[in-house]
């Protein structure tokens, strides 16, 4: 039968997901006295291919090739599944051109001779009964746990289960763990890779590629101090993990968009892990995980880009977020230990064969990144090794840093782990803080040679389920690029957005060490980890005097007549054209300037607009009734135009509940730091900013002359 190329085109599930069907045949081999399918040499044919990967590791682990013989089929599907094929390309492979039990074309065939009325898909592997005539199972997890035990009685001594270093692939004292990890893996993993190259929205790509890259740093902690995953042998859960790592670089990544990161560049505990299991060759393992992996290395990124093609009905990728990490060509070479890398013309001309974006970068980029492949990369910086360090855990029911801010949900935020490098050149050391849409991490530059001093940079990743995400980093982008030529509008002026210039750079040192050594304390999801920040670093020891605002993310470049609207700022530094939606412009930064200085200098917040009743939550009214109660009713100009006035004001301008208004509150008594001439002063100062009405505040140009910057006052 040739080769078919039919559409199995599936539906989409809830929210664009891909969904995988559950196995219709789950029976169980055994060879316990009156068993329906008792375990026979040579009366169980397993039906594999390419995709049957543990199911063709363990029957070679466990040396069951004289007892379960293996029928493959072609590497392709066509409308119907799996079928055999008579082309003798695929012969060399080992593919059969036809069923050899009863001369069938179709792994279809065999589910209708099992059960004629059977509708399901026609998945792969399938485990045969000779003797009944039909399928005992059709789920891999199963078939490869009755591998472990149940035709052990038709095997050596020592391949028996028991016999096995560390009491077997599958122990009792271990089955608990190893189906704990078995779970996560599977779900964002194994299947994971699947739900993002089959995804059918933009949505669902995103959602699930970001699971795929927490679990697999969570691997990457896991192997930071053992060989395997459950410590100094191999188990069930190594063995179902290899299949999906081994195709990780050369076919998830580019051609199923996991390219976040490569197993190569990005996870070396892991990577190690890979090689580890794929050349051993010793008598534990009997060369399985080579054996089974390297006929078919070469036809995985052809065989799952076709299948993406069968099953989408499309060939280019969907556009994914971020695609700032490269896709690295590997292949695991027969004769070397390790993977090896494309050359430059290559890895230059499978590029260009390509026709997506995804995989387009500058040509500087390219061979900047190709050099830290030869010889050169020794002199290189490496990143360092995963801390061996056990980081207390925090409880699970608490929230704690960015799960605390409004409206969270963790599938907007990428999943970074300590010790992850990004984009091949930045280790993240420690975690500096976090927002509503981001969060911001110390990182090693690693492109640096190895006797030049250490360089730190502060990297956000900022959340990427926000719809308006990409707009905003590219407007944060080009405001830090013209920051000293235009006039940007801050929109989130508050005193978290004001940073003193550290004094000395040997302090991301220590706190880089630190964290190493002695790690804060850590909150360990499903699929991420969330980390305490390091930003606590005390008095400055030399006072530096350079003051920077941060975190222009929200932030707009403007005209100054140029009208926005919508709610922005920090709540207690909100201007009331903005809590009025009465349209604001660069006047607004004002505003947030002038209350700010109160946690400045006070320690506390010159409003307390909180609810009656209710101690942390913010009110609107309660707002306007202390501004107020500071500056005086608002002028009606204001309350004219704007949009929320009748939530708060009657039709003649006042406040509806006068309550909110409180009587004793006044610029005098609420500064305590100061007095005299200097008190005076500042209040004069203040009130050139903190004014009803946008165009009767000063600009930043006229407020810079003001008396109380320059004047210097007598200390009491």
């Amino acid at each position: 039968m040739s080769e078919q190329q039919d559409s199995i085109k599936l539906k989409p599930g809830a929210g664009g997901t891909f969904e995988r069907p559950e196995s219709a045949f789950r029976h169980f081999v055994s060879n316990a006295p009156g068993s329906k399918f008792p375990a026979e040499k040579a009366d169980m044919p397993c039906i594999s291919a390419r995709d049957s990967h543990r199911t063709m590791i363990v029957r070679s682990l466990k040396r069951l090739e004289d007892i379960v013989d293996l029928y493959i089929c072609s590497f392709n599907m066509g409308k119907d599944g799996w079928f055999f094929s008579d082309n003798p390309e695929v012969a060399k492979f080992g593919c059969l051109p036809k069923d050899p039990l009863y001369g069938l074309s179709k792994i279809k065939e065999l589910y209708l001779k099992a059960d004629p009325s059977y509708e399901g898909r026609y998945t792969i592997p399938v485990l045969w009964d000779k003797k009944t005539h039909t399928m005992v199972s059709n789920e891999s997890s199963d078939i490869i746990r009755m591998f472990y035990t149940e035709f052990d009685h038709l095997l050596p001594e020592a391949d028996r289960e028991m016999n096995q270093p560390g009491g077997g692939f599958y122990p009792e004292d271990l089955q608990a763990e190893i189906d704990g990890i078995n779970d996560w893996v599977y779900h964002t993993v194994n299947n994971g890779v699947y739900k993002s190259g089959f995804a059918f929205t933009q949505e669902a790509y995103e959602e699930n590629v970001e699971k795929v890259f927490g679990s697999l740093g969570r691997l990457e902690e896991l192997l930071s101090d053992r060989p395997f995953l459950l410590g100094d042998y191999i188990t069930d859960a190594d063995i179902r993990l290899f299949p999906t790592i081994v195709r990780f670089d050369l076919a998830y990544n580019p051609i199923f968009m996991c390219n976040l990161g490569t197993i190569r560049n990005d996870y070396p505990n892991l990577h190690l892990w890979l090689r580890r299991l794929y050349w051993d060759g010793s008598e534990r393992t009997h060369g399985a995980f080579r054996k089974t992996t390297e006929p078919w290395i070469e036809r995985y990124k052809n065989g799952y880009g076709e299948a993406r093609q069968l099953v989408l009905g499309i060939t280019d990728a969907l556009r994914p977020y971020p695609t700032h990490i490269e896709v690295v060509a590997t292949q695991l070479s027969s004769d070397q230990k390790q993977p090896t890398t494309l050359s430059l013309q290559q890895h230059f001309a499978q590029r260009g064969s390509e026709r997506t974006s995804l995989y387009r970068m500058s040509t500087w980029r390219s061979i900047r990144r190709m050099i830290r492949t030869w010889p050169l990369m020794g002199l290189y910086r490496r990143p360092w090794p995963m801390s061996s360090a056990v980081a207390p855990r925090l409880d699970h029911s608490i929230p704690i840093e960015e799960e605390k801010t409004p409206n969270y949900h963790a599938n907007r935020f990428y999943p970074i782990y300590l010790g992850q490098v990004l984009d091949g050149r930045y280790q993240v050391a420690t975690k500096l803080g976090y927002g509503a849409n981001s969060t911001v991490w110390l990182v090693r530059d690693l492109d640096r040679w190895r006797w030049s001093q250490e360089k730190y940079f502060a990297v956000k990743v900022n959340a990427t389920r926000q719809p308006s995400r990409k707009v905003a980093t590219e407007n944060e982008l080009d405001i830090m690029s013209h920051i000293s030529q235009v006039n940007p509008q801050h929109k989130d002026l508050k005193p978290d957005n004001i940073m003193v210039k550290i004094e000395d750079t040997s302090i991301f040192d220590r706190d880089a060490q630190d964290e190493f050594e002695n790690p804060l304390p850590q909150k360990h999801l499903n699929a991420r980890t969330i980390y305490l920040s390091r930003n606590n670093y005390g008095p400055l020891s030399v006072p530096t005097g350079i003051i920077q605002i941060a975190d222009f993310d929200l932030s707009v470049r403007t005209e100054p007549d140029q009208i926005h609207m919508g709610a922005i700022q920090g709540e207690m530094y909100r201007a009331p054209e903005v809590i009025l939606n009465a349209g604001y412009t660069y006047s607004a930064d004002i505003w947030s300037l002038g209350v700010m200085l109160w946690d400045l200098l006070e320690g506390k917040g010159l409003f307390n607009p909180t609810a009656p009743g209710k101690a942390d939550e913010y009110d609107d009214q309660s707002h306007l009734g202390q501004i107020a109660a500071l500056i005086g009713p608002p002028p009606q100009n204001l309350l004219s135009i704007g949009q929320r006035t009748s939530m708060f004001y009657k039709s003649n301008g006042e406040l509806k509940d006068p309550d909110r208004i409180p009587g004793d509150l006044n610029f005098e008594n609420t500064i305590s730091c100061m007095s005299g001439e200097e008190k005076l002063k500042f209040i004069q100062f203040i009130k050139r900013m903190v004014r009803w009405s946008p165009e009767e505040r000063n600009t930043a140009g006229e407020l810079l002359d003001d008396p109380w910057l320059h004047e210097d006052f007598s200390q009491n």
